[in-house]
């Protein structure tokens, strides 16, 4: 059975400010920590729908396109995994639409309030034991991403996401054995 799925990511505090006249987004747009709803998305299975993402998918906000299109705000441009197996994006805000001008002012006004959250289609789960629960929860082991919201609603409380400039964004994040 297919399912589909939403996790959220924290927005941490950073600096808007656009990038040769584009709005530019970064972050960690998933980890492999145990949600809110205790669930555990699994890098592995992330990794596969990379390419997809990157020329597919959108960037909305609070996962509402599919109710109307004007919540649609931009596009992925990179993306890449860490040595930590969380997954980090850089994406285009769209200018001049509302809904992307308002979440762009709330960046720019330093909201911590704001996150990211991945969407798409859930292609495999298996139950896997977490020690800190002593118990087994679900973890995504392959899943289809076709968009990542960003949204005032967490659910992984263990990433962030900002809005500087992408040279000081991926210095401050360098580890040695990332892959993009």
């Amino acid at each position: 059975m297919q399912d589909t799925f939403q996790i959220f990511l924290p927005i941490e505090k950073g600096s808007a400010k656009e990038v040769g006249g584009e709005r530019f987004v970064y972050g960690v747009a998933s980890t492999e920590d145990l949600d809110l709803d205790n669930e555990i998305v699994g890098a592995v299975g992330l990794k596969k729908s990379m390419d997809y993402f990157l020329k597919h998918g959108r960037i909305d906000y609070d996962h509402k396109s599919k109710e109307e299109p004007r919540f649609i705000i931009g596009e992925p441009v990179e993306g890449r995994f860490d040595a930590q197996s969380r997954m980090h994006i850089k994406a285009r805000l769209y200018k001049g639409l509302e809904v992307s001008d308002q979440v762009w002012s709330l960046l720019k006004a330093g909201t911590t309030r704001l996150g990211w959250s991945i969407g798409g289609k859930v292609i495999k789960k298996a139950m896997q034991f977490d020690k800190s629960l002593n118990k087994f929860v679900p973890k995504v082991v392959e899943a289809l991403i076709n968009h990542i919201a960003i949204t005032p609603h967490p659910k992984n409380v263990n990433t962030y996401a900002t809005a500087s400039a992408y040279g000081d964004f991926m210095k401050s994040l360098a580890t040695p054995g990332s892959t993009l």
